[in-house]
């Protein structure tokens, strides 16, 4: 694996760029990216933030946006490994970018196995971040993805509950039959509802108004309780 460390050590930028092109990282047997992320995070000194994305993204964006079915144990452990070692450019160059994509099951359940077993509170909260600031298409696999960060507890400040629930309330008519949207809607009621402004009250008061889901009504108890 002597061109893993060459691709890492003696090159920045688009040379990294250009090298995982032409090792064919995206087409790569499962047992090869297998034995190259065991080379890639045990290099020392580590490659750059940069670098790293890079890598991510070469090693597993294809490959998990292609998913039909859920992920190999192979396929699965190279990138549980490589999120270990590189949280931050596992989330921007890989899970971010398959968010904006075609979201399925077989990548939330991808993302969902890295963000409760393997990313630190701090990376959690990144990754969620990040998600909210993205322009996506929302489906029920989306809803998903944010139901099993909630259910996380994190740590939110008001400006990101402000950018979520502006989120929520703009897919709300798009997902106002979505039983997995309306699960998310109640979620974040009952644990940060405490934390609500009365501007945000009333924001997800609006959002609850075209809410057509047999949630509905628990969830306006719960906001009126607040």
């Amino acid at each position: 694996m002597s061109t893993g460390i060459t691709v890492t050590d003696a090159c920045f930028g688009s040379k990294v760029e250009s090298i995982c092109t032409q090792m064919e990282l995206s087409s790569s047997s499962e047992t090869f990216l297998h034995n190259f992320c065991h080379v890639i995070c045990n290099l020392n000194p580590e490659p750059s933030f940069s670098n790293c994305c890079v890598i991510a993204k070469h090693c597993f964006l294809d490959k998990l946006q292609q998913l039909q079915q859920n992920a190999s144990r192979s396929l699965l452990m190279s990138i549980i490994k490589f999120c270990e070692s590189f949280p931050k450019p596992a989330i921007e160059g890989v899970l971010v970018p398959i968010a904006c994509g075609d979201l399925g099951s077989p990548q939330v359940d991808v993302i969902s196995r890295l963000t409760r077993e393997t990313l630190s509170g701090e990376m959690r909260l990144h990754l969620y971040r990040s998600l909210c600031n993205i322009d996506m298409e929302w489906n029920p696999s989306t809803s998903l993805l944010f139901q099993t960060l909630l259910n996380t507890k994190l740590d939110l400040d008001e400006g990101t509950l402000t950018k979520f629930l502006s989120l929520l309330e703009h897919h709300g008519v798009s997902q106002q039959k979505c039983l997995k949207f309306g699960k998310v809607l109640l979620t974040t009621i009952n644990k940060y509802g405490k934390q609500f402004s009365p501007s945000l009250v009333t924001v997800m008061s609006h959002i609850l108004d075209v809410n057509r889901t047999y949630l509905k009504k628990t969830s306006a108890a719960a906001l009126k309780k607040l």
